[in-house]
């Protein structure tokens, strides 16, 4: 076992740094699973890990709500032990009142399984209270869940126009021939579609269990394949032969006992014997694996390629699919919802789309029934969409068209029920929505949704700090945590949830909001695209990408790149040719992030006019993640004609480059001042004192860009005051950017001004200012992304710039109004210095609108030392070493972290409460020493 800890104190010399530790001690003994648990339904996994990753944002996954049962959870337990050592006649006297206490029991964890689940399974009875009650009693609270069965996501898709109200995701598992609404946490929220699966955890029924018709069985379930249960039960199962005793393990095939107690496991409705926790918890996590249970794991290992392209062995999302296509009128709604040439014309648009974005691997073979009436009104369906599904399966099976002959199932096209807020759900439903079909069946081929990364947040938005003097009011998106890819989350995103996240936001994707081919990492995960065709980039390198939207890919090609960034998420880099009008994505990479087992896409020039419109990285420009010291840029295009052929030269960095000097840049125009229709040529020179490769990126103030060169030939077709950027890169993060303004013709727009500069006089590069303006609502791009897009005068008020190295910014084309100014760079918090807002732009332009940049506190997190095996001594002991740089010293800084890894907690190792340590010197850049003593 290792031992891993946090240096207790100690005395380090950074340039603004604080340093926070923490120390864990040695690695206890593992214990055994069969000691007594707080309940039968077992005590969870412990959490795996032996990394430590210092994180400013985390990943919320499990529902909250109930922290416990309530009130007469303590009574009916006080009453289950009264009634045990009760002789006959008292018993008889105590059923009534035992009765009651399991009615109130059984509707509060009903609430508790909805709200918590996990903690409905820490606080169902134990199994040694359990087994001393009346069937009377022990069949009216919650019941224990173990078995094999299959659990199936239930997932929701947004009527057209109206996005953010529905429910997006469900679950629901059957077993035994009984169907369970679902509730769970942990990574079975992100499980795919699994038969047969390892299940357990705790029902209840929703309501009274006599009410008419029958209410829904509600189920806690677990994330993990095993069951833990207590001693007590083991004993007992001892005893009736469940469990031998000169069992095996499981794991290593050595006698259970060896390690002295044996530890016991259900698995289903099995029980398996280990000799050691750790081989119980290596066996489950094999299980998990083998039951894609943790496919979305941004952790993972890339997998062994296949020989041969289509793979010989077809998983469960490829080969031949049967599809029942059912479309149902109402006994008060007699219209039929499509025509049949209509219904024909949906299914093979499905089979097609799936068939060309499967590499020809997957074929739907799809059975339209006729039209089927409905035995009830539309109303009655509205309340009860179960009842829905299940009438239209006997209607179809009245016709000779039997649900069970087909896979996933079958879909059900209704028209509008106007109770329903969705469009289509993956269970089986199609509310007015055949074209939702492809995005269903995605769902069950155990597809999430294509999301996109908006940490900005809105309704209502973070909370203002005062306004400095005087009224200096701070801009929204100054505050630290807004359009980074490194930004914690602040305020609610569009669907009032408290996460950054957009769902359905991926433009482009069929599962989010478009209607193009799903997503690199959808693909992989579906073993459409095998891992031959991927590069897990974990150094310095430069690959050509080929477009992967196509209905074909070549051996020997690379159609995608993964990139660890944290124990949350990977990166993964694509290039879709599929939307030919959108000059950014045809011209550029596709970023999209591997989290929590889904796919979000990330947009590589936020709050721009075009928004997600513009998300791709274009060749020339280089996307820096400075804390996984990661660069990235696309430095040529090429292919074609044919679509497949085409391709995009990467570069990818990984630094730190401690020792990299910046590259300089001049940029000189052939003119500065010309007429409408005039053609201008711009010259870069550039030099990298250390010799590198510089890439160039071109932004031409029009919303159109530029190759990757030096020389620019540019034709302005519209009056205006254009900012012509240009930025050069090193491809390692060291940057070098210059503007320049041109004006055509006779513009009736302004111009706003000034510089940027930090605390320490310093100008700084890359700060995005604008004047607060009017967005357009997604705006169209122009097609070609060469020509000057004729409708700037129609996209709004809104207008920002960038800049320089030397700190100047300048917007252009700014219509005459009233504007609040702003300027922002993830890092730093950024007001106005010697100006006054509003500023008003009808009487001419803006000048030396100057800002002031402070940093905010940045945390970097290393190994300092690793950790010996066995570890006899504090000297074989892991160290992590936590540090801060920048912000207010006077103030203490909370750094949340998380461990993680193939070694697992209480098993391999053991982290103590954490110890808050500031004792280190710091030294400012003016040479005054400030020290920290203990908090």
């Amino acid at each position: 076992m290792k031992m891993f800890r946090w240096p207790a104190a100690g005395v380090m010399v950074i340039l603004l740094a604080v340093l926070f530790f923490w120390k864990t001690s040695r690695v206890r003994p593992a214990q055994s699973l069969s000691r007594p648990a707080t309940s039968d339904q077992s005590q969870e996994l412990p959490v795996a890990g032996a990394k430590s990753s210092a994180a400013a944002d985390s990943a919320t996954s499990a529902p909250g709500g109930a922290a416990s049962i309530r009130s007469d959870a303590p009574a009916f337990e006080n009453w289950v032990r009264q009634y045990s050592n009760a002789g006959p006649a008292e018993r008889a006297v105590l059923l009534a009142k035992g009765a009651e206490l399991a009615k109130a029991r059984r509707a509060e964890m009903a609430e508790l399984i909805r709200n918590d689940p996990e903690q409905a399974i820490a606080q169902a009875l134990p199994y040694a209270l359990r087994k001393h009650l009346p069937e009377s009693i022990r069949s009216s609270i919650e019941q224990p869940v173990s078995g094999r069965g299959d659990f199936r996501p239930v997932c929701y898709t947004p009527t057209h126009g109206n996005p953010d109200h529905v429910h997006r995701m469900g679950y629901e598992v059957e077993m035994n021939k009984t169907r369970f609404t679902t509730f769970t946490y942990g990574d079975r929220l992100h499980q795919p579609r699994q038969e047969s699966a390892y299940l357990h955890g705790v029902s209840v029924p929703a309501s009274e269990p006599n009410e008419k018709p029958q209410p829904e069985i509600l189920l806690a379930l677990s994330p993990d394949p095993v069951r833990l249960p207590s001693e007590d039960e083991v004993n007992d199962l001892a005893q009736a032969g469940e469990i031998k005793p000169d069992a095996i393990c499981g794991a290593c095939g050595k006698p259970a006992s060896s390690a002295g107690h044996a530890t016991v496991g259900q698995f289903g409705t099995d029980y398996y014997s280990f000799c050691t926790l750790a081989h119980a918890l290596q066996f489950s996590h094999q299980l998990q694996s083998a039951h894609g249970l943790i496919w979305g794991s941004a952790g993972g290992s890339a997998g062994n390629p296949p020989d041969q392209l289509p793979p010989t062995a077809f998983s469960g999302t490829q080969g031949i699919k049967k599809l029942l296509y059912i479309r149902v009128t109402f006994a008060d709604d007699p219209i039929s919802p499509e025509s049949d040439n209509a219904a024909q014309a949906t299914v093979a648009a499905n089979n097609r789309y799936f068939n060309e974005g499967s590499y020809n691997t997957v074929w739907w073979e799809s059975t339209v029934t006729p039209l089927v009436r409905l035995p009830q009104r539309k109303n009655y369906y509205g309340e009860n969409p179960g009842a829905l599904l299940g009438d239209a399966a006997v209607g179809a099976a009245a016709l000779g068209f039997f649900t069970t002959d087909y896979y996933p199932s079958y879909y059900v096209l209704h028209n509008t029920l106007v109770q329903y807020n969705f469009g289509g759900l993956s269970s089986g439903i199609l509310n007015a929505s055949p074209g939702a079909l492809s995005h269903e069946l995605g769902h069950n081929f155990g597809l999430p949704h294509a999301n996109f990364w908006q940490p900005e947040g809105r309704f209502p938005g973070p909370t203002q700090p005062p306004n400095p003097q005087p009224p200096f009011p701070i801009d929204p998106d100054s505050l630290i945590g807004h359009y980074d890819v490194n930004a914690p989350f602040s305020g609610f995103n569009p669907q009032g949830t408290s996460e950054p996240i957009l769902h359905y936001g991926n433009l482009h994707d069929v599962m989010g909001s478009g209607p193009g081919h799903f997503g690199v990492i959808f693909k992989s995960a579906m073993n459409w695209l095998p891992q031959e065709f991927i590069k897990t980039v974990t150094a310095s390198t430069t690959n050509r990408i080929y477009a992967f939207d196509t209905p074909r890919i070549s051996p020997g090609r690379l159609y995608a790149m993964r990139i660890h960034k944290n124990f949350q998420r990977e990166y993964w880099v694509s290039y879709r040719q599929g939307f030919p009008d959108n000059p950014w994505f045809s011209n550029g990479l596709e970023l999209d992030w591997l989290q929590a087992g889904g796919n979000v896409l990330l947009d590589t020039t936020p709050n721009t006019t075009f928004a997600r419109q513009d998300a791709a990285l274009v060749v020339g420009r280089t996307f820096s993640d400075p804390e996984a010291r990661l660069h990235i840029t696309p430095i040529a295009l090429g292919g074609g004609p044919n679509p497949s052929d085409k391709w995009i030269d990467t570069v990818v960095q990984f630094g730190p480059f401690p020792d990299n000097q910046l590259p300089t840049l001049t940029l000189a125009p052939e003119a500065i001042s010309v007429s409408n229709g005039a053609t201008i040529t711009f010259t870069a020179t550039a030099q990298d004192p250390d010799g590198d490769q510089l890439a160039y990126y071109w932004d031409f103030g029009d919303y159109t860009f530029g190759s990757n060169s030096p020389v620019q030939t540019k034709t302005f077709n519209v009056d205006g005051q254009f900012v012509v950027r240009c930025e050069v890169s090193d491809m390692k993060g060291g940057r070098a950017s210059a503007n320049v303004v041109i004006l055509v013709g006779t513009p009736t727009t302004f111009t706003i001004s000034g510089r940027v500069l930090d605390i320490f006089g310093q100008p700084v590069q890359g700060v995005r200012v604008h004047n607060s303006g009017l967005k357009p609502n997604d705006p169209e791009p122009s097609a070609d992304g060469i020509t000057t897009n004729s409708a700037i005068t129609d996209i709004g008020t809104y207008r920002y710039g960038f800049t320089d190295s030397q700190g100047y910014y300048v917007i252009g084309n700014v219509p005459p109004g009233v504007y609040t100014n702003r300027a922002f760079l993830f890092g730093y918090r950024t007001e106005p210095f010697d100006f006054t807002d509003p500023v008003d732009l009808n009487n001419g332009n803006a000048n030396n609108l100057n800002f002031i940049a402070t940093p905010l506190a940045r945390v970097n997190v290393v190994r300092t030392r690793d950790a010996n095996e066995p570890g006899a001594s504090e000297d074989d002991d892991g160290i992590f070493t936590v540090s801060r740089e920048g912000g207010d010293f006077s103030s203490d800084l909370k750094v949340r972290f998380r461990v993680g890894g193939t070694a697992f907690v209480n098993t391999d190792y053991v982290l103590n409460p954490v110890e808050s340590i500031t004792n280190v010197v710091t030294r400012t850049n003016n040479g005054v020493v400030r020290t920290f003593t203990n908090v």
